[in-house]
């Protein structure tokens, strides 16, 4: 760690917070269930990424953190960079409540370069319980290392009383900062007074002044009943290609839609929607451009047991596309291919109603690549972290038209051959991602299988031709540039 950083963390006004990370590091690095290559913070609690940019050199993300304990609670934003995307530097904290200023917790937000070259964050301010307030969008900015941030004097930026839309209820907040045709928007998600009905919606603003103090709201970009949908969190809206995607989550698993936006009127008329991943345990995701053009995602992945001194991760980083009928299509980046060791590949086989061992793969930091054609099997599939019994495990099946990931049942889109599984998978301790069908389906899941199941299988109940099979160890990809914890 170079010298500005470590005065950086000298000079920390929470230093207390620093103090919790070390206590708690010490026993969640040596949890055998903590992912090795999935980036999560020193110790602690972590929810949303926030702000994921690229600037002059590293990509920075900045997320939901709890330095005190590993659940949620007193809400500050953590920060790291890395330069390849898989190897990451911890930052000294962004953002503290100012409690001074009567704030309770920084909550979600988005990053921006400003036109004058600063760098600001965006964030939701959020007051003590009963505030007249609860919720303001407020501003932080820093210098072009984006190492130190100071919160503007002027905040807030935008409040519910003087935003200029709709009558807002409850939540207002989560903004998501973007640029097209010259101009600068931004979305909120809100509950908004509708009459006949209460609705969650996402609100439109458009920046009147390139140091994007001042603001317009412009329309309702997408809403729906409350009882519906209770809230649309962590909006993100951008264009890709010739299309605008707005992703959500609503509480459940992250939906996205794409569509026309017509940006002088505020309207986006969608014209498909899905799930960006059909587990919970994936949420609250964010979405960024790479300096050659792709746009990457990133996700909060959740679901951990508590008491270990750390909850919370990030998914690794997805390259999305759309498909020609304006599907979604995820991929894992290919610079995720630098944590490769060892390859095993299978030669292609044909099995008969039984468990296939594949025992020159075994671990719990994996990738694997499968292709599995049924010839008259009913259910088939692979498993990963099996023990001596042959029916246990975590098991990937396909049977008839639905795909089953940890007993989690997903309907394979339409147009899918579903004699045909094809599965990209990645096994971090009690991580898994999996893209499947090419990418139109992902499912997250957090695992808990006994610490020696490590071995790996081919299965199926009828006759299937295994036409590809590639497994590598993954090397970890440990975070670096914390304080020492003995300092």
């Amino acid at each position: 760690m170079n010298d500005f950083l470590k005065r950086a963390f000298e000079e920390e006004p929470t230093l207390s917070a620093i103090d919790a990370l070390r206590r708690a590091a010490r026993a969640a690095l040596d949890d055998p269930t903590r992912p090795a290559y999935h980036f999560l913070p020193p110790a602690n609690w972590m929810n949303d990424p926030n702000g994921p940019i690229y600037h002059d050199g590293y990509y920075h993300v900045f997320y939901q953190h709890n330095p005190y304990a590993d659940s949620w609670g007193s809400i500050h934003w953590g920060h790291a960079r890395s330069d390849d995307l898989v190897h990451w530097e911890h930052l000294p904290i962004a953002l503290s409540p100012s409690t001074e200023r009567g704030e309770a917790c920084c909550y979600s937000g988005t990053s921006v370069i400003r036109a004058d070259g600063t760098p600001v964050i965006f964030y939701t301010k959020v007051g003590p319980e009963g505030a007249a307030q609860p919720f303001e969008q407020w501003m932080a900015v820093s210098d072009r290392q984006m190492i130190e941030w100071k919160k503007i004097e002027r905040n807030p930026v935008l409040s519910r009383d003087t935003h200029g839309g709709p009558p807002i209820l409850d939540d207002w907040r989560d903004p998501f900062v973007f640029e097209h045709g010259g101009d600068t928007y931004m979305v909120l998600g809100a509950v908004m007074d509708s009459p006949p009905e209460e609705r969650a919606a996402v609100l439109l603003y458009r920046a009147r002044d390139e140091r994007l103090l001042e603001w317009d709201y412009q329309a309702v970009v997408l809403s729906s009943p409350k009882y519906e949908r209770e809230f649309l969190e962590c909006p993100n809206f951008f264009r890709h290609g010739d299309k605008w995607l707005l992703f959500v989550s609503p509480y459940h698993p992250v939906e996205y839609y794409v569509g026309d936006f017509d940006p002088e009127e505020g309207r986006f008329a969608p014209v498909r929607k899905g799930r960006v991943d059909q587990s919970i345990d994936f949420y609250a995701s964010n979405a960024f451009l790479t300096p050659d053009g792709r746009r990457i995602v990133l996700g909060w992945i959740r679901g951990f047991r508590k008491g270990r001194g750390w909850n919370g991760c990030l998914s690794l980083p997805r390259e999305i596309e759309l498909s020609d009928d304006n599907a979604l299509v995820q991929r894992p980046v290919r610079e995720l291919e630098a944590l490769r060791d060892t390859v095993f590949e299978l030669e292609p086989l044909r099995l008969q109603s039984k468990v296939y061992r594949v025992a020159e793969v075994r671990g719990k930091q994996l990738e694997i690549m499968v292709r599995i054609r049924s010839r008259s099997a009913g259910r088939f599939g692979v498993r990963v972290r099996m023990g001596e019994n042959e029916g246990g495990g975590v098991e990937i099946a396909l049977e008839s038209e639905t795909l089953i990931v940890d007993g989690l049942k997903v309907c394979l889109p339409a147009g899918i051959d579903h004699q045909l599984v094809d599965l990209h998978l990645f096994l971090d301790n009690s991580v898994l991602e999996l893209f499947a069908c090419g990418g139109r389906v992902a499912v997250t899941r957090t695992i808990y299988p006994p610490e020696d199941a490590q071995d790996v299988a081919l299965f199926c109940d009828g006759r299937v031709d295994v036409e590809r099979f590639l497994a590598w160890r993954l090397k970890p990809a440990p975070v670096v540039g914390f304080p020492s914890l003995h300092g």
